[in-house]
């Protein structure tokens, strides 16, 4: 029994092209043979055989034709392609036909752009089987074509294309989602019907003893799309994949299940959360599942665990609680004041994210914990949600103990926006540290806060360089070219971080008569940041990029004074 089972390994290749050249010529013969053909006399040597079928698209019976294409397609070879690619043309349409099915089994970007020119032919078996072909390929490019063909008066080019759609599953999903909602007439509703098989596609696949299924990627994917689709028939299938054996369909299943807001899966998803011998992420996606659905023993157990000593646990609570959104605010809200620091932090961070204008009071508050953390989750979540009821707290959180504090303050007012520009203006007049000055400069500057211009012109006069320089950097951005006189005075500066700032600046305004200034202040300045800074500035005016060298040839050739020359020189 071994001798017969091992007998063909030995065969040279001229014995194995043998073999298929009477095979392919019995085929030729007998063309109506094709499939029992290629099952047992070719499929064991499909590289070699690709050839000799491709040759008998040269014959004269359409027959053989057609029997050559289906067997190019069952053997599935890309090689195939330049035979079929020519065959496309072929004059009967039984052929063409049978050729685009074989280039939905052959695949690739060449099989697609064929199918793509096949989907225009004349003849309705032809457009049908190519519609067919493209539910095979696995080609997002061919997805424009088949959502147009469900529009069309043919019955059977519809259901080709629903099929076809069906066959391309989640490559055409946001296309057949969007006709569904949005197409008119026959199209919208051949969408639909293409949504609701392409839903059935994906349950089918959730089944582990599925040929899809089998791969724990697929199962995952699917439980996603039907979530995401809110597909209620799928609700009991996505029940069972909560006992999956791959911890990350139990999440995504539990996520499916609260985003339908399948209330009859409440009891299954806290045996999930309750379960201590559970993945925490699986308990954390089973609680948010309940916490969309109302359930307040999930939120409180999310609340709770804002205290574990895992950083990720942590965050992770506090992004599951702004999914769960407005449900959680109130017993957030509460968790603000807990005793544990960790929670207090969680509970703001939450809140932040989940833009909750109802817990500004209480956030406000916040900004005086004891915790620096919680302080700047606070801060954070103030600037998130952008309510102008902060900013004069979050104006004095400039002057907090914390420089992280002090940062993320300056980053909530921010993106509070103008709404805080009047304020700051007020508090640059009574401010008298200097780094809360700067910042508040930089804050206006940062804003565009026209309004401040005259107090920051005046803060160019200031004592301190870090507030000059401040200064500077916002006129810089507010671009007002009446400033710019004030401002090229300081290129002569005795501090490099004011010249520099004032060389951008000016740059930033394109202030033209600086030209010969900044030029100066590039040889004469030995500080290698106000040095780069002017000959940015210069490239920019200029509309070009210059060397070292050849600002300092310019120099030579045009500094007013013999000492700038020398200068120029000797660098």
């Amino acid at each position: 029994s071994l001798i017969l089972v091992f007998s063909g390994c030995g065969e040279s290749l001229e014995e194995k092209k043998a073999k298929v050249r009477i095979a392919v010529e019995e085929l030729r013969r007998h063309p109506d043979r094709v499939d029992k053909i290629v099952e047992e006399k070719l499929k064991d040597y499909a590289d070699i055989a690709v050839e000799p079928l491709g040759e008998l698209f040269k014959d004269k019976n359409s027959k053989v034709r057609y029997a050559a294409a289906r067997a190019l397609g069952a053997l599935g070879k890309s090689g195939a392609m330049v035979y079929l690619r020519d065959a496309r043309n072929d004059p009967d349409p039984r052929v063409r036909a049978a050729v685009a099915e074989a280039l939905g089994k052959v695949k690739g970007g060449e099989a697609v752009r064929t199918l793509l020119e096949l989907a225009k032919d004349k003849n309705i078996e032809v457009r049908v089987a190519t519609l067919k072909a493209m539910g095979n390929v696995d080609d997002e490019e061919v997805v424009p074509t088949v959502i147009a063909a469900l529009s069309d008066k043919r019955e059977v080019i519809r259901n080709a294309a629903v099929e076809a759609l069906k066959g391309l599953g989640a490559k055409a999903l946001r296309a057949v989602v969007q006709t569904a909602k949005e197409g008119k007439g026959i199209a919208k509703r051949e969408a639909q019907r293409a949504l609701k098989l392409i839903c059935e596609r994906f349950r089918a696949a959730l089944d582990p003893q599925s040929e899809e299924g089998k791969d724990r990627l697929v199962r995952r994917d699917m439980c996603r799309y039907l979530g995401q689709l809110r597909y209620r028939l799928a609700v009991t299938d996505l029940i069972e994949r909560l006992d999956d054996a791959d911890p990350e369909v139990r999440v995504v299943a539990a996520d499916a299940l609260g985003e339908i807001g399948a209330k009859v899966a409440m009891n299954n998803l806290r045996e999930r959360m309750n379960d201590t011998k559970e993945e925490n992420r699986v308990r954390l996606h089973a609680a948010v599942a309940l916490g969309k659905m109302g359930d307040v023993k999930a939120i409180e157990f999310l609340i709770d665990m804002l205290k574990d000593e895992d950083e990720k646990v942590r965050v992770r609570s506090a992004h599951a609680l702004a999914e769960i959104g407005k449900s959680a605010e109130r017993l957030l809200i509460k968790a603000l004041s807990s005793k544990d620091e960790k929670q207090r932090w969680g509970a703001a961070k939450a809140l932040g994210d989940m833009r909750a204008r109802g817990a500004v009071r209480q956030l406000i508050e916040a900004l005086k914990d004891k915790s620096e953390d919680v302080r700047i989750a606070a801060t954070a979540a103030l600037g998130n949600i952008g309510d102008a009821r902060a900013i004069p707290a979050l104006v004095r959180a400039l002057e907090d103990e914390s420089e992280r504090v002090q940062w993320h303050a300056e980053l909530a007012l921010e993106r509070i926006g103008m709404d805080a520009a009047g304020m700051l203006l007020s508090e640059l007049r009574r401010a008298k540290e200097i780094q809360t000055r700067a910042r508040l400069i930089r804050l206006l500057g940062r804003l565009k806060a026209s309004m401040a211009i005259s107090k920051l012109v005046e803060c160019l006069q200031d004592k301190s360089a870090t507030v000059r320089a401040a200064a500077v950097w916002a006129l810089g951005q507010l671009n007002a070219p009446t400033v710019a006189p004030h401002i090229l005075r300081l290129l002569t500066h005795d501090k490099p971080a004011v010249q520099r700032e004032a060389a951008l600046a000016l740059s930033r305004m394109d202030y033209k008569p600086a030209r010969e200034a900044l030029l100066i202040t590039f040889v004469t300045s030995r500080s290698t940041s106000v040095k780069a800074a002017c000959a940015e500035a210069l490239s920019k005016l200029d509309g070009r990029t210059y060397t070292d060298v050849e600002l300092l040839r310019q120099a030579l050739q045009s500094a007013p004074n013999a000492r700038v020359r020398t200068q120029a020189l000797r660098q």
